[in-house]
């Protein structure tokens, strides 16, 4: 308030004193002047046009000294005052212990100076009703006030007051035992420079222990212009805003609260602030600031909550049904800004949309306690971020999420000789990394937390992160350090970095507990383990605890089965790491193994190091010890959040000037800058509060790159390297391609029966087949099996009556279901052919047959740990065979007789390729196969008119003499022979009734590559 206001109300008290008229006033309902006097009664319904002046100030009502105020202005009684160029005041009461009554009263103010309602005598009781208003216009140059009551009392209910013009106060409770109660509903709004909504303060009276105070409900404050509070609490002020309460400012340095040194407490306000430097709350020296449950607070362009100076609270408790929020695009969700400053939150929502921004911002001895809280940033902020000896602590379920693993939640910069401290106990899902450069760090994750980020320490002056993870998940995002890691049934997955990452690294000083680690591999890099980049375990200073490691397969991965490659290492060898599963890599299995003190990664077929044992020492020379008992830790006391700190006893306090929001109100400090490696720092000095600016904080210091992972040499031996499954199936998609062809070649009597029975012009016949195969028993494409079934549809024409030659098509399909090590497969087969058969008298005959193929497989199969991998693969193919055979009759056309038979078989598989789901290419090459078979038929013939039969058993050898393959896992190449031999033995029957002809046969075949089971039957009709 200016001097010239000043002036101006010492003239009018002056004036007032020396004796003005105080008549006693009774008016009829009507339109009337200014009134003065102690009795003032208006009928309802009265207008008041202000026309009398005292001390160049129009007024409507004057209550002048040594008067006691009797005011009664009845119901919807309306006062204008109006002097352009002039002061106004509605109604002025410098009288004592009176009273003021009205209901549905308007006030209408406008003047170059306008004030509606002031108060200076004390003990004044005041009544608005319901439903009153004023309404106060001032000049550019000029001042307006909305209503000011000094050591009285106002009650009104649904108050409505507006004010347009600088330097004024909506509504103003001043002095000791000053008390308004605006009931419920009430709206106050200010349009104008340093026009605040609401204050309180004491500065006038004795200090009695009756504080200034404010009682409203559903109250709305609102503020347009810059330098423009909504509420300004004093020195031991009061005010309680009830529920569901809104303070809205849109100006310059314009807080929703600006609280020093006074108590204000609320349920379910809210509070927004769009204007630079315009915290929601700034709490100062010796105030306390509680919000209960459903609270909102929303800023733009400023932090939402700040508290600085001594015993500063701010406590924002919302409840597990009714959570608090805090939106911001300012600077920090939340900001405790020097020694003795405490905000306590607790389930609360802060989000914060600002380049560097901060959820909760700690320095210069501040502390923040957090319960139930959930933190969003944006992915360039902080969730959390504390220096200088500024502490926040959390507890409870807490959530922080700052967009990306690749952001910092949690940070502690630099400062020499003042760490940061950061502690978090209960269950946590945190997304973003951890940074402690000098600070103090201890994480406790309770179970069923998540963390997915990455941590990093640069202990400066002995600061420390301690991370302890309780059947809780860390996904790691990147390398990571930090000084005690302990675990309790905890996963940790290195694997988490993105897939063009290079390998992720974990350095831990002391490692304890028991868990399970998840690693990726990159066995070969660029060659020989040159730029590995596998993920890694270091332990720097002890180990203990058992683990499991699941290092993740990778069938992309080119590898040759005989790398080697250290995961862990430890100095002491004293913990224990266990492989939870084989890992694949490429086409290959390998196994962890350990190896001195550190474990490695090697083929499944290297044996692991055994344990050595110390030998037991005799009793007679092992040394006396003396028991000592174990020292038992003390128990770790849970945090518990700081309940709202309760307003001191009242004190006689001397009035003091009122204190005003310096510009620069909102506070966040200059960051020292990081210092340069291995360099002196020299503390940053503090910053005093009125030089303050928002200053967006440095990325916390960084740390060098990791090293990379050194590679174990193998050794001289070079053990057989073990194949995945998913490498085992898509290889023997070879083996499948070269039984199929022995099965659908056969014999010719397998094909057609006794062709010898009723030799004709032509035949039409079609045959069924069904067997299973069940190879390569040894190597590296074991455990291979096949049930497959088929049919073939021919028909041939013999060339002329005098050549018992004929000339035949066919065609078929073969279908099958393949068995591999840990899943299965199918196969299909479709096939065309020509074949050319020449028959003698004298039972001599030969074979041949040209067969084009086109194979398609599939598998699908679970590799070492569980995962499903399927591939599928086509190749064609081309055959020749020719077989030879004599029947000798033992006794004549009928009886017995003996059949040799010879046949070989050539062919030809084209090259295939298999892309596997999990990564994994194997190409497959062509081969050549050279099959012989020698064999001998034993039968008995029947031979009646219009009725043959043939019964034979059937015994013989077979061998491979090509069959040379190979196959490429991701370029490594594994070599495959179906070269061996094997014996058959069958039984068949052919039966002719006239031209039809039935015939069967079952077959065994055990061989040194693969084993067959067949049965086979057909039909065939003869013209």
């Amino acid at each position: 308030m200016n001097n010239a206001f000043k002036l101006s109300r010492l003239a009018k008290v002056v004036i007032m004193t020396l004796g003005v008229s105080a008549t006693p006033i009774m008016t009829c309902a009507a339109v009337i002047g200014s009134q003065s006097g102690d009795v003032i009664t208006l009928t309802d319904g009265t207008t008041l046009n202000g026309d009398a002046r005292y001390a160049a100030t129009m007024y409507g009502i004057l209550i002048p000294l040594p008067y006691t105020p009797k005011i009664d202005l009845g119901t919807g009684s309306i006062l204008n005052i109006t002097d352009p160029t002039g002061s106004v005041n509605s109604i002025l009461i410098f009288g004592a212990n009176g009273s003021l009554n009205a209901d549905r009263l308007t006030i209408n103010a406008t003047g170059k100076h306008a004030s509606a309602l002031e108060v200076f005598g004390a003990n004044n009781s005041l009544n608005l009703g319901t439903g009153s208003s004023a309404i106060v216009v001032s000049s550019a140059d000029g001042y307006a006030s909305g209503m000011m009551i000094r050591q009285s009392s106002l009650l009104a209910d649904n108050l409505h007051i507006s004010i347009t013009g600088n330097h004024g106060v909506g509504l103003n409770i001043s002095g000791y035992g000053s008390t308004a109660n605006i009931g419920y509903g009430s709206l106050i709004e200010t349009n104008g420079v340093d026009a605040h909504g609401v204050r309180v303060d004491n500065l006038v009276g004795e200090a009695n222990g009756k504080h200034a105070s404010l009682v409203a409900d559903a109250l709305s404050v609102i503020t347009l212009a810059d330098h423009s509070t909504a509420v300004n609490m004093q020195v031991n002020s009061r005010a309680d805003l009830g529920s569901h309460s809104q303070l809205l400012t849109s100006g310059i340095n314009s807080p929703g609260i600006w609280s020093v040194g006074g108590n204000l407490t609320a349920d379910a306000l809210t509070i927004k602030t769009t204007g630079l430097k315009s915290p929601a709350i700034e709490g100062r020296e010796n105030s306390i600031t509680t919000l209960g449950p459903g609270s909102v607070v929303v800023t733009a362009n400023a932090g939402a909550l700040v508290a600085m100076d001594d015993n500063v609270t701010l406590n924002f408790l919302g409840s597990e049904d009714n959570r608090n929020s805090i939106s911001t695009t300012g600077l920090y969700g939340a900001s405790a800004q020097s020694a003795g400053s405490t905000i306590l939150l607790r389930n609360s929502d802060i989000t914060v949309d600002h380049v560097r921004g901060m959820g909760l911002q700690s320095y210069e001895g501040g502390v923040i306690n957090g319960d139930g809280l959930t933190i969003t940033t944006s992915t360039d902020a902080y969730g959390v971020y504390a220096f200088s000896n500024g502490a926040v602590n959390l507890t409870g379920e807490t959530v922080i999420d700052v967009g990306s693993p690749q952001g910092v939640a949690l940070a502690t910069p630099y400062v020499a000789g003042a760490p940061g401290i950061i502690t978090a106990t209960g269950k946590m899902d945190i997304t973003g990394g951890v940074i402690s450069v000098g600070g103090l760090i201890d994480l406790d994750f309770a179970p069923a937390s998540r963390w997915y980020g990455s941590a990093l320490i640069d202990s400066k002056d002995q600061g420390h992160l301690n991370v302890r993870l309780s059947d809780s998940e860390w996904r790691v995002a990147a390398s990571s350090t930090l000084d005690n890691l302990q675990l309790d049934r905890a996963q940790v997955d290195l694997s988490a970095a993105a897939d063009n990452a290079p390998g992720t690294t974990l350095t831990v000083a002391n490692l304890s507990g028991s868990g399970d680690f998840t690693l990726r591999t990159d066995l070969v890099g660029d060659g020989d383990g040159v730029n590995n980049l596998s993920d890694k375990i270091m332990v720097t200073g002890s180990s203990a605890g058992s683990y499991g490691l699941t290092i993740k397969n990778r069938g992309s991965a080119v590898t040759r089965g005989d790398e080697v490659l250290t995961v862990v290492e430890t100095p002491d060898g004293a913990a224990t790491f266990t492989s939870n599963a084989d890992v694949e890599l490429g086409g290959y299995v390998y196994r962890v193994n350990k190896q001195g003190t550190n474990w490695v990664l090697a083929s499944a077929n290297i044996a692991p190091e055994e344990e050595v044992v110390p030998a037991p020492v005799p009793d007679d020379k092992a040394p006396e010890v003396t028991p000592v008992d174990p020292v038992t830790p003390p128990d770790k006391e849970d945090a518990a959040p700081i309940e709202p700190v309760t307003p001191p006893d009242e004190a006689e306090v001397t009035p003091i000037e009122p204190a005003t929001p310096p510009d620069e109100a909102e506070v966040t400090p200059i960051e020292p800058a990081t210092p340069p490696d291995e360099a002196e720092v020299t503390p940053v000095e503090p910053v005093t509060p009125s030089d303050k600016e928002e200053v967006a904080p440095p990325p916390p210091q960084e740390e060098a790159p990791a090293e990379q992972p050194a590679v174990t040499p193998p050794s001289n031996s070079k053990p057989t390297p073990v194949i995945s499954t998913s490498a085992s199936a898509g290889a023997n998609f070879l083996n499948i391609g070269y039984l199929m062809n022995y099965a659908e070649t056969q014999t010719l009597l397998q094909r057609m029966g006794d062709v010898r029975q009723g030799q004709r012009a032509g035949n039409v016949w079609l045959r069924g087949t069904g067997g299973r195969f069940d190879g390569f028993a040894s190597g590296k494409l074991s455990q291979f099996s096949l049930n497959y079934s088929g049919y073939q549809f021919g028909v041939d024409k013999r060339l002329a009556d005098e050549m018992p030659v004929y000339l035949g098509f066919f065609m078929g399909a073969s279908h099958g279901s393949s068995g591999y090590q840990g899943g299965s497969g199918t196969m299909q087969s479709t096939y065309f052919g020509l074949y050319t058969t020449w028959i003698s008298d004298a039972g001599f005959y030969l074979d041949s047959v040209t067969k084009i193929n086109r194979l398609r497989n599939q598998f699908s199969v679970l590799d070492t740990q569980g995962n499903r991998v399927s591939g599928k693969g086509v190749s064609s193919g081309i055959s020749a065979s020719l077989e030879a055979g004599k029947r000798f009759s033992l006794s004549g056309r009928d009886g017995l007789f003996l059949e040799p038979q010879l046949q070989f078989t050539l062919a030809h598989q084209d090259n295939a390729a298999v892309h596997a789901s999990n990564g994994l290419d194997i190409k497959l090459s062509d081969y050549r196969s050279l099959q012989a078979r020698a064999s001998v038929l034993a039968g008995y013939a029947i031979s009646q008119p219009g009725y043959r039969l043939n019964a034979y058993l059937k015994t013989g050898a077979m061998r491979e003499y090509a069959g040379h393959a190979a196959y490429a896992l991701n370029g490594s190449r594994e070599k495959l022979s179906f070269q061996g031999t094997g014996w058959n033995n069958g039984v068949g029957v052919s039966t002719q009734l006239r031209d039809h002809t039935l015939f069967m046969e079952a077959d065994i075949t055990d061989g040194s590559r693969f084993d067959q089971r067949l049965l086979n039957a057909g039909y065939r009709f003869s013209f």
